[in-house]
């Protein structure tokens, strides 16, 4: 035997115990599923500057769908309700989860 077959053999047999000791630990590969839809509401205050401060209660909700694990789309309204006036207020939002989903779940 040549000199250099005996490292390559012990190379070989660590390699293989190694890959039998891993396969019962190794779990499948998987695609990340992404949450389900999220529905928000909101409720605070809303304030102007103007003569002074200009207060005025709101309320909305928002719908949030995902288009990745981490990144979702959807509509949010708001209702700014004012002394003798209202503002509604309907926006588009494209937003990303700076937390990581835990157990399959927005953060």
């Amino acid at each position: 035997m040549p000199d250099g077959s005996v490292p390559r053999r012990l190379f070989q047999a660590v390699l293989c115990a190694s890959g039998l000791l891993a396969a019962p630990i190794a779990r499948p590969v998987t695609a990340q599923d992404r949450p389900g839809p999220a529905i928000e509401a909101t409720a605070g205050w809303a304030a102007f500057a103007d003569d002074g401060i200009v207060s005025e209660p709101s309320a909305g909700g928002a719908v949030r769908w995902y288009l990745l694990p981490r990144l979702s789309a959807g509509p949010e309204i708001v209702h700014i309700d004012g002394h003798n006036h209202t503002h509604l207020v309907l926006t588009g939002n494209l937003s990303f989860d700076m937390l990581a989903p835990g157990n399959g779940r927005p953060a």
